[in-house]
């Protein structure tokens, strides 16, 4: 099933989700959509999310390639992805293909000797699910102090 009618199936049963799907899924072209997915799940902090996602559209318009690999990544992600949601699930929550997709704009900008810009987006993949100080790991799981030996 192709990513927009699986995302369209998302918004009958999520009705929420319509404008953010639309925006980066239903009813745009991949390589508009790719550049309005990171502006949405990237976590501004030296740039706002519009430039953020002005920047990864920049790149995806000059290289082809650039887009299809990252449909590529999207397609293998999913067929290994345990959830059953298909494409849609991957493109909406999968953290792991939106973190690829950004460093493929990153090595494109440092490649394209931009590397002042590169660095400020890779700030913004952030790490939202980790913990702030003094606060326990979800599920238990607590990362090994660096100075522990094994």
């Amino acid at each position: 099933m192709a990513l927009a009618e699986a995302c369209a199936g998302i918004v009958q049963t999520a009705p929420m989700l319509r404008r953010a799907l639309c925006e980066t899924a239903i009813d745009v072209q991949p390589v508009d959509g790719l550049a309005a997915l990171l502006g949405r799940v990237l976590h501004p902090v030296w740039l706002p999310a519009a430039d953020l996602a002005f920047i990864a559209s920049e790149q995806f318009h000059a290289d082809a390639d650039l887009v299809d690999a990252a449909l590529d990544d999207l397609s293998a992600i999913t067929t290994r992805n345990l959830e059953t949601g298909g494409s849609a699930w991957t493109w909406l929550g999968h953290r792991g293909f939106h973190i690829l997709v950004a460093h493929r704009v990153i090595h494109a900008l440092w490649t394209k000797a931009r590397q002042a810009e590169a660095p400020a987006v890779k700030a913004a993949l952030g790490n939202p699910a980790m913990p702030k100080a003094g606060h326990r790991f979800p599920f238990g799981y607590s990362p090994r102090p660096s100075n522990e030996v094994l």
